[in-house]
């Protein structure tokens, strides 16, 4: 249930309370007396960050066979530089520690592969980062990098296979546009489909042709899913 609270930084604010009666009323309470309002929350860890340098930590996501930067600390007036050089604000759950906990800690950070390219782009990174005074603290340890690199093998071998199996060429008519994928209507009444919302009539050989392609490509869907599926 939703309740509005005054906080004890003197604002409103929207607050989402479960429990018994009993328990959000001690909850609202706390937020009168020692909560604030979200505003002023993102205004305290801004002012917090604000004194603290940016420090670039580089460590391995196993589970995705990728390195990843993750930045902490005074970014937000850089962030604009970050985010064109190719880093996104996301929750950082690639520690483990954060998986079992379910912490969710949003970062700036930029992943890469652990093949030659990639390690070549991270090298290049790292030097951008150090030369404008960026503390580059790499956590890599060779557990992890070799779970990355296997993952990174699992997933090239997949690709692989998956760009041998044929894959439907798509209609003319539907290329390019919004389709549901369904065919409407009857021989009596005749067939149609919508495209980018706009009903269209089709020919009892263009609805042969498109429930051919749909078969198609249903049964290439199953092949790539039972490929990703294998492991």
């Amino acid at each position: 249930m939703k309740y509005t609270v005054r906080c004890s930084c003197g604002h409103n604010d929207v607050v989402e309370l479960f429990g018994k009666g009993a328990d959000r009323e001690r909850k609202i309470a706390w937020y009168e007396t020692s909560g604030v309002c979200v505003e002023c929350y993102k205004a305290a860890k801004r002012a917090e960050e604000a004194v603290k340098p940016i420090v670039a930590t580089v460590k391995v996501n196993g589970n995705l066979g990728k390195v990843v930067i993750v930045l902490s600390g005074n970014v937000y007036p850089k962030k604009d530089d970050f985010k064109a050089r190719g880093y996104f604000w996301s929750a950082d759950t690639d520690d483990m520690s954060d998986e079992l906990s379910g912490k969710v800690v949003k970062a700036w950070r930029k992943t890469f592969g652990v093949d030659e390219k990639g390690q070549e782009n991270l090298e290049k990174e790292i030097e951008t980062l150090k030369a404008q005074g960026v503390e580059v603290k790499e956590m890599i340890n060779p557990v992890d990098a070799k779970l990355a690199q296997d993952k990174n093998a699992e997933e090239s071998a997949e690709a692989e296979e998956i760009s041998k199996i044929e894959k439907p060429a798509e209609p003319e008519m539907v290329a390019g546009k919004r389709w549901n994928g369904n065919i409407y209507g009857s021989e009596k009444y005749g067939y149609r489909v919508y495209l980018d919302n706009k009903e269209i009539k089709i020919t009892e050989e263009q609805k042969e042709m498109l429930e051919g392609y749909i078969s198609a490509k249903s049964a290439y869907n199953k092949r790539v899913a039972e490929v990703r599926n294998r492991g």
